[in-house]
């Protein structure tokens, strides 16, 4: 045990210097960024239909985020970890989205949400029922607003609501590709953990292939399964993750599981996961961190 107290010591100590260092300033700045996006996304709840349905599971992706973390971490924290996770949602759901060409190489996730917004003042426009996949639906609203046609100015003003906003758009074309529902809560435990792009799609071809719903493997981080269901969704991540690391050994994999466990149930597992963020922040100048600095943290296209 000497070792395992000795490793969970210095995480409470590495995250104790965190939460020390980060200043109130820093703390509003990320509270006001989801107040932002948040405030975006609920003025397009009202317009039904997809676009409304897309702007509700973005509302909740916020909602979520923005409150996970517990405690006398979750005020200081939270805003600022909420977002990275978002952000790695994001970055995650868009390579899958690419590599089933569902978006093209160049889109990024935060310009589907965009242009789903822009979508919502243009009542002449198709609507998504009128096309027989999101794909033709976006590659419909691509040809309506062209990357260069997009404000970068207003996208990066309100980044983070414009990558729920892609996330929720990509979501069900995603789920409909692999036959499965991808529940906001798999999201959310998908950016906590850090998963890449290609471990997730390793995950929903497993998942698919076995005919699991998605909410077993929330099911199994959280600790709510048992016996051998737990041993077969412990296998199925196992096999996922080896299709992804092939030269890793079995041994390695399950440690990588089990520390998405911890990830999962634990709230300074998360921040510890997000510290090299974190200690990137805090050496910034205070005097010159603004509100569009946080979502910067994580480069969601790479």
């Amino acid at each position: 045990m000497g070792w395992l107290s000795s490793f969970v010591g210095g995480i409470a100590s590495g995250i104790g210097k965190i939460v020390s260092c980060v200043s109130s300033a820093v703390s509003v700045a990320a509270n006001g960024v989801f107040k932002v996006a948040s405030a975006a996304v609920s003025s397009l709840a009202s317009v039904g239909g997809f676009i409304g349905n897309v702007a509700a599971g973005a509302g909740k992706i916020l909602s979520m985020a923005s409150s996970f973390l517990a405690g006398p971490l979750g005020p200081i924290l939270g805003p600022i970890i909420g977002q990275l996770v978002i952000q790695a949602i994001g970055k995650a759901m868009a390579w899958v989205a690419k590599k089933i060409g569902l978006i093209k190489e160049n889109d990024e996730v935060e310009e589907v949400g965009y242009r789903i917004e822009e979508a919502a003042k243009h009542e002449d426009w198709e609507t998504r029922e009128a096309f027989g996949s999101f794909a033709e639906y976006h590659d419909y609203l691509r040809e309506k607003i062209p990357s260069s046609a997009i404000d970068r100015h207003k996208l990066e003003q309100n980044r983070l609501g414009y990558i729920s906003l892609g996330i929720s758009a990509l979501k069900d074309g995603v789920g409909a590709k692999f036959g499965l529902d991808m529940p906001i809560d798999f999201l959310l435990e998908i950016g906590k953990c850090r998963l890449e792009g290609n471990e997730l799609n390793a995950l929903l071809v497993e998942f698919s292939a076995k005919g699991y719903d998605l909410s077993m493997f929330r099911r199994f981080l959280q600790g709510e399964l048992s016996g051998d269901m737990r041993r077969t969704v412990e296998d199925s991540i196992l096999t996922a993750l080896k299709t992804v690391y092939p030269e890793k050994n079995t041994e390695d994999l399950r440690l990588q599981i089990s520390s998405m466990r911890n990830v999962s149930r634990d709230d300074a597992s998360i921040v510890e996961n997000y510290k090299p963020e974190l200690e990137e922040l805090l050496k910034k100048d205070k005097s010159q961190q603004t509100e569009q600095d946080l979502p910067r943290l994580i480069d969601t296209q790479k």
